[in-house]
C-alpha cells in the first residue's frame, strides 16, 4: 500500500474506523468481554487499547506539526515509503504498559473516543498538508524514530491489525453466539 497525500492517509484511517465499527456492531458488552484464553485481551480491552494509542498518536502528530512549524511541505516525500512499518507490523509486539488496557471501559466509550480523535485529526488536514511532517521525528517503541507522515499511517495500520485480531476472536470456539 502506498499513499500520495495526507488526504489519502486520512481517508484510509476513516475507512479503517468504519470497518472496525462494522466488525464490532453486533457485539454486546458480554460478547465484548469474552476472553479466549487467560493471556488474550477481550474485544473491549482491544478497543480500549486502540483508543488510548490513538489519543497518544494524535498528541504526537500535534507535537510533530508544531515542531515542523514553518517548514514548507515537500512534494518529494510522495509516494510514502512504508516498508519499515509494514515489516514491523507483521511481528507481534508487546504493548508498553502505558497503553495496555486497564479494564472497565465499555465498547461504546472506546468507539466514541476513537471517532472524536479521528475527527480532530481531520480538522487539522490543511495544517498537516502545509508543512513537512518529516522535518521532525518522534521515537516509536518498536520502529524507532518516525516522521509525522509515518505516524499518521501507523494510526490506521495499527487499527487494521487489531480489527483482524477482533475478527479472529469472534471465530474462537466458545465465543458467545
Amino acid at each position: 500500500m502506498s499513499f500520495n497525500s495526507v488526504g489519502e492517509i486520512l481517508e484510509m484511517i476513516g475507512r479503517t474506523h468504519d470497518e472496525l465499527r462494522e466488525v464490532v456492531a453486533d457485539l454486546d458488552e458480554a460478547k465484548a468481554g469474552f476472553r479466549a484464553s487467560p493471556d488474550c485481551w477481550t474485544v473491549a480491552e482491544i478497543l480500549e487499547h486502540l483508543a488510548t494509542v490513538q489519543e497518544g498518536m494524535s498528541k504526537i502528530s500535534y507535537l510533530l506539526l508544531k515542531q515542523a512549524g514553518g517548514t514548507a511541505a515537500k512534494p518529494d516525500v510522495w509516494p510514502l515509503d512504508l516498508s519499515a512499518i509494514e515489516k514491523g507490523l507483521a511481528v507481534n509486539f508487546q504493548a508498553p504498559e502505558n497503553v495496555r488496557p486497564k479494564g472497565g471501559v465499555g465498547i461504546g466509550e472506546s468507539l466514541e473516543k476513537l471517532q472524536s480523535d479521528y475527527e480532530r485529526l481531520c480538522g487539522m488536514q490543511a495544517r498537516l498538508e502545509a508543512v513537512d511532517l518529516n522535518a521532525s521525528t518522534f521515537p516509536h517503541p518498536a520502529f524507532g524514530p518516525l516522521g509525522g507522515y509515518h505516524w499518521l499511517v501507523l494510526l490506521g495500520f495499527h487499527e487494521q491489525k487489531h480489527t483482524r485480531q477482533i475478527e479472529r476472536i469472534k471465530q474462537q470456539a466458545g465465543f458467545p453466539v
